[in-house]
């Protein structure tokens, strides 16, 4: 079978240029060979993160596991829909129970006044208490575990 006819010398039009020269720039791969640029380290550097995951796990009696996230500052948890995490089947849960909050050193947990307490690996909070990932929290007849891993 015989090559296509081609031109070495032939330039390729300024449209054709233009788009190589700006798929470089986007790092969108060729196609026709399969090649892209390795983008500069200052961008590489632009897009590093860290995953974090942050929030309460929740096993129940059927051995469902639920995982609540915490993405907010104030995490407040209880029987009201106006809580981030609402416990509306729960009688021995107050209105407003307690609140997990993010503070420079990690988290910690408070209860808000409710009526039959909040316990954090078997310790009645009294005010508030330092959060460490795997501590047991019990509000109401529920338990979660608080999960901190980056």
């Amino acid at each position: 079978m015989a090559a296509p006819d081609t031109d070495p010398d032939q330039k390729p039009d300024a449209n054709q240029a233009d788009e190589a020269q700006e798929s470089d720039e986007i790092g969108i791969e060729d196609l026709g060979t399969g090649q892209h640029p390795a983008p500069p380290d200052d961008d590489l550097q632009a897009t590093r993160f860290e995953v974090t995951h942050i929030g309460l796990q929740e096993i129940d009696a059927h051995g469902e596991v639920a995982f609540h996230r915490i993405v907010t500052a104030e995490f407040r948890i209880g029987r009201h829909p106006d809580n981030n995490l609402s416990i509306g089947n729960d009688g021995r849960v107050s209105r407003h129970h307690a609140t997990i909050l993010a503070t420079p050193t990690g988290y910690e947990i408070r209860d808000e006044g409710s009526a039959n307490g909040t316990r954090v690996s078997g310790r009645l909070v009294n005010g508030s208490l330092p959060l460490q990932h795997g501590d047991k929290i019990v509000i109401g007849s529920l338990e979660f575990t608080f999960v901190l891993r980056k």
